[in-house]
Formats: C-alpha cells, sequence, structure tokens
C-alpha cells in the first residue's frame, strides 16, 4: 500500500511541535508502531506457510501457480526496490544500486513511500479455471469446478477460503492508520519546509522533482543504470543537507504514540492477530 498525497481520516490529531534538536534518523531506528508488528523474517515465513498451504489446496483440483505477496520475495529480483525505510538510503547503497534493492536486502516492489502489509498475498491466477480454484465457482458460473481426487468439487470460496478456515485467525491490519499518519506527517509545516529544501537542492542538481518520492518513483520496474544511481546519490545528498527525513520521521513518530495512547486496544490486536495466525501456521505445518 502506498500512501497517498492526503489524508482520508476525520480523527482530530493534535499536530506536534519540532524539537529544538532533531534526533537523526537511519534506516535501523524504530518507530513507536514497530512493538506492534511481527519482524519481517516472522512475517514472511507468515506468507510463505500461507501460500504453501494454499498451493497444496489448489494443487489437489490441478493447478499450481507461483504467489504475489508483500513478504514474498520474488524469483527475478532485479527490478526489486531498496524496502528500507524510505528517505534513510546511504550514499554507499546509492552508488552501487541506485534505489533498487541489494541482493539478500529488505526490498518493495515500488519505490517510494510502501506499506507492506501481512495480509497482501494473491495468486497468480489469469485462467478462469484457475480463478475457480482459489476464488470458487460463484467467481465464474460459466466455468465447470475442477474436482479433486476423490471426486469433490472445488467448494464455495475455493482454496483461499478453505485455508483461511483451517487457519482460523484473521490478520488486522493497521496500514489505512499508517497511511493516514504518514500523510499528516507530509502536511506538517516543518516537513513542508524541510521538503522544499530537497526539492530546492535537487533542482540544482538539475532534477524537476516536486516529491520526495519522484526519484525513486521514476526508476520502478527498470532494471539498474546509470542514470538511476546518479539521480538516487544526489537524492541521498539532498535528503541529507535538507534534513526532510530526520523531521518527517520525528513528526511521525510523535503522531504514532498519539494514536497508540489514544487506541492501544487496537495496536495490540495487529499484534496479536500476527502472533496468534503465526502460531496457527506453525501446527498446520506440524500436521503436514
Amino acid at each position: 500500500m502506498t500512501a497517498c498525497s492526503s489524508t482520508g481520516s476525520s480523527e482530530e490529531w493534535i499536530e506536534p511541535e519540532l524539537p529544538a534538536s532533531v534526533p537523526e534518523f537511519s534506516d535501523s531506528s524504530s518507530l513507536p508502531f514497530d512493538a506492534y508488528h511481527l519482524s519481517d523474517a516472522d512475517l514472511e515465513h507468515l506468507q510463505v506457510a500461507t501460500a504453501q498451504l494454499i498451493k497444496d489446496c489448489s494443487a489437489r483440483y490441478g493447478v499450481e501457480t507461483a504467489f504475489k505477496g508483500d513478504y514474498l520475495r520474488p524469483a527475478n529480483a532485479s527490478t526489486l526496490m531498496w524496502g528500507g525505510r524510505f528517505g534513510t538510503l546511504t550514499l554507499d547503497h546509492a552508488a552501487r544500486y541506485g534505489y533498487h534493492a541489494a541482493p539478500g536486502e529488505s526490498w518493495a516492489p515500488v519505490g517510494g513511500f510502501y506499506i507492506k502489509d501481512p495480509s497482501n498475498l494473491t495468486p497468480n491466477a489469469s485462467e478462469p479455471a484457475e480463478q475457480v480454484v482459489f476464488f470458487g465457482p460463484e467467481t465464474n458460473p460459466a466455468v465447470e469446478p475442477p474436482i479433486d481426487p476423490s471426486g469433490q468439487p472445488v467448494p464455495a470460496g475455493g482454496c483461499m477460503q478453505l485455508v483461511q478456515s483451517r487457519i482460523d485467525a484473521d490478520l488486522i491490519s493497521d496500514a489505512y492508520l499508517t497511511s493516514d499518519l504518514i500523510n499528516l506527517s507530509l502536511e506538517h509545516k516543518a516537513v513542508k519546509v524541510a521538503v522544499a529544501r530537497w526539492s530546492d537542492c535537487m533542482a540544482s542538481a538539475g532534477y524537476d522533482f516536486d516529491l520526495i518520492q519522484d526519484g525513486s518513483e521514476k526508476f520502478t520496474g527498470q532494471p539498474v543504470s546509470t542514470e538511476e544511481i546518479e539521480t538516487a546519490s544526489d537524492d541521498v545528498t539532498c535528503t541529507r543537507s535538507s534534513g526532510w527525513a530526520d523531521t518527517f520521521y520525528t513528526i511521525l513518530g510523535a503522531y504514532e504514540s498519539q494514536a497508540i495512547d489514544r487506541r492501544p486496544q487496537d495496536l495490540e490486536a495487529v499484534l496479536s492477530s500476527q502472533t496468534l495466525r503465526l502460531d496457527s501456521l506453525e501446527e498446520l505445518g506440524s500436521e503436514r
């Protein structure tokens, strides 16, 4: 999920004050919401295990396919973008890979802001019969439902629903809340001033970028090029001199703390749902 240009939240938030001394924020720094999510390694395991159960189910109906997921690294990683905190890209990385992900490092499907969500998992099912297997015969009544070795047809909801029922642990997401808080932070007066400094810095280097994500989004879906490396390197330099990332994450952290104070049960539910689902998948995996 990408952050939008304006927030859809109707909730009244108190605009944070920027401290006199703004702390430096790097990719290894943490934000308050981090305490309410499993690690990336656990979330990857969660998606891998979920996808495997769905694959096992679909194979019974003669269908095999790959999956796309926010924590499933695809076989072809040549176009994956760097997936660390946006704005904390290092000059060393930019000089080698531009905005792209290095082998084995964190990744994202697109450049700029991207909010990963463990519930974002979909099969690459393009054929009608495949879609019926994954999503149920009700999705296309014109297709005769495939049958399993025992002669039973694909049930309503297909393999996606069958596996979800077996796991019996729904994921709760804070992606929309996070998106709202990112957009609120981008609208903060101090962040706007810092982003304007960044834009002026990039303009002096020959770039016509208004939005901080313009550089990385320009090269999404492409292989690394000399132009990208030069752009990313200049971007890192301007990010540091403008201080937009440090300012932005200071404000975002304050908004996240506000959200935790207002509705701690919502954030605790996110972590609890991830933990319960992972535990259920571990148990189902031991039964395979």
